[in-house]
Parts: structure tokens; sequence; C-alpha cells
């Protein structure tokens, strides 16, 4: 997997583009560093409809969360039965704070145990620090 943040950007990109935040924009000396929380989620034959729509919504609170920059949802073209959850946080703190509000409450962590009587297996979750590369 192949994630790229380009900070050395002087204006904002597209809506669909991730850079950062604004305050590193035209600063050459600045360094990002975020954390990208990444999530997949196999799902058995005919069961992608049902799990898109959990998916949706968990891509939903994860983007609601303290300290998340976006979060995005993606469904796989070659299987299509492979989704993948990525948020971008500002800092390890808020990214630790989501872990941690998703195994203790059971309104936010719901959305994983409602997954897996849908799923080949547990998804897996993998946290990344992704800094600048100079």
């Amino acid at each position: 997997m192949f994630f790229r943040l380009n900070t050395n950007r002087t204006t904002p990109p597209g809506g669909d583009k991730v850079a950062g935040p604004r305050k590193f924009y035209g600063n050459a000396r600045a360094r990002l560093v975020v954390f990208l929380r990444f999530a997949r989620f196999r799902f058995k034959d005919g069961k992608e409809g049902d799990g898109l729509r959990i998916l949706q919504a968990h891509a939903a609170a994860i983007r609601a969360a303290p300290g998340c920059l976006n979060a995005w949802l993606g469904q796989g073209q070659h299987p299509a039965t492979e989704c993948v959850v990525i948020a971008v946080f500002q800092d390890e703190d808020s990214l630790r704070r989501l872990e941690g509000r998703l195994r203790s409450d059971p309104t936010r962590g719901g959305d994983f145990f409602a997954l897996l009587p849908l799923t080949t297996g547990p998804p897996e979750v993998i946290p990344y620090e992704v800094r600048e590369i100079g």
C-alpha cells in the first residue's frame, strides 16, 4: 500500500487530496507529521452491501472524532468484497483516544461487532506514522 502526502505545495490542493493543516502551506522549514489509520475489511460474497452501509456510518463517526483531519471509505475493484477505511489524524494522541473509545464505547465499537458475521475474518487495523522524507 502506498500513501503520499505533499507538504511542499504553496496553495491548497483540491478537496480530494491530502496535504495537511493549512499552517504548513508555503513554509519550507515546517515538517509535517500526521498519523494514518488504515482498516481493511474482507466481506463474504454477497455481504458487501450490508457491510458498506455499516462502514459508511463508521467512517462518518471517525471523521467527526477530535483530531481527525479526514476519513474515507474505499471499496476494492477486483475484488469488490474488500473495503478500507482510511483516516488521517493530526497527532498520535487523537488516534489513540479514538482507538480507546472504539474499544470502550459499545455504540462506537459496535460497528466492528456488527461487521464480524459479514466478513471472512477480523479486520486488519494498522496505525501508521507518516513523515516527510528529506
